[in-house]
């Protein structure tokens, strides 16, 4: 990430924490929170443990130095503070997002895919805090506002869903008639660049359904200058 004007990709695996990924979303200042909006922008953020950060981190100052960054005033990531006592927690809060729309005007959707690759196919689907991803993105340099990095995202790859809790109360009837169809197909990976397969992943599909993915797990430390 040392040479100036070349695009690397970022490849980082953590835990999502507020995905806001199914539609683009921006913060109502009258209302005080964060609400939809189509000129919004779809954003996730992933908590990496330190060890894991480190590189990332060297990377993505190395970048900024190189693009005329002298002091980072606004990075991509933060230390994550206990919410209770205020104290770090060993770990590193990595922000990245894309506009809610693409230069000639039209609706963004963000790429998923599951721990083997595979486009997850449910329009509905909702990427949950607490699932284990990892996000492909670029990082880009700014010197406005006391200059910095962004890093844009390109697609997620999902290795293990949080399931949304589903507990109202019911008990399984046993005669019932009406179940959710499990047979979604053999789709082809689609290449993002991420690994494709993971020992502990899970294939996430179209219907909403996991089942564990049978794979060897690789290192996500690693930056490749492939287009996305």
């Amino acid at each position: 990430m040392s040479t100036k004007g070349k695009t690397n990709k970022l490849y980082i695996r953590g835990t999502a924490r507020f995905p806001r990924l199914d539609q683009p979303y921006k913060f109502d200042m009258a209302k005080q929170k964060t609400v939809p909006d189509p000129e919004g922008k779809l954003e996730v953020q992933v908590i990496v443990d330190a060890d894991a950060a480190s590189p990332f981190i060297e990377q993505i100052e190395e970048f900024a130095k190189a693009n005329g960054v002298k002091k980072m005033k606004n990075a991509p990531y933060t230390e994550e503070l206990d919410r209770e006592t205020g104290e770090e927690t060993g770990r590193y809060i990595f922000k990245a997002w894309q506009y809610g729309k693409t230069k000639n005007g039209a609706n963004r959707k963000m790429p998923h895919v599951d721990a083997r690759g595979v486009p997850i196919k449910d329009d509905d689907f909702q990427l949950t805090t607490g699932s284990e991803i990892v996000i492909a993105c670029r990082p880009n340099a700014f010197t406005q506002l006391g200059g910095g990095v962004n890093l844009y995202l390109d697609a997620v790859q999902v290795i293990s869903l949080m399931e949304r809790s589903s507990d109202f109360g019911f008990d399984a009837v046993e005669d019932g008639d009406f179940v959710q169809d499990d047979d979604h197909g053999e789709d082809e990976a689609a290449d993002y660049g991420f690994d494709p397969e993971y020992e502990e992943g899970e294939d996430v599909t179209g219907d909403g359904s996991t089942e564990k993915a049978k794979s060897n797990k690789k290192s996500k430390a690693t930056t490749t200058s492939t287009d996305f």
